[in-house]
C-alpha cells in the first residue's frame, strides 16, 4: 500500500497514465501569465485550478 509521501514525491502520478497526462499538461502560473495577452478575458475559478497564483502572477507583470 503506497502513502502520501509516495504520491508527493511524483512515484504515483508517473505511474498512472492518466496522472501523467494531466502532469504533461500542467502549466506554470507564470507561463500563463505570460500567455495573456491585452485585451484576453480570464475567467478567475474553474474546477481543478489554482486561481490565486496565475493571478498573481499576471498582477506582477502590470
Amino acid at each position: 500500500m503506497s502513502n502520501f509521501s509516495d504520491f508527493k514525491n511524483g512515484s504515483l502520478a508517473q505511474s498512472n497514465p492518466v496522472m501523467q497526462k494531466i502532469r504533461n499538461k500542467t502549466i506554470t502560473a507564470e507561463k500563463f501569465a505570460s500567455m495573456v495577452k491585452s485585451g484576453d478575458w480570464i475567467y478567475g475559478c474553474m474546477v481543478g485550478t489554482d486561481a490565486v497564483a496565475p493571478r498573481k502572477a499576471i498582477f506582477q507583470r502590470l
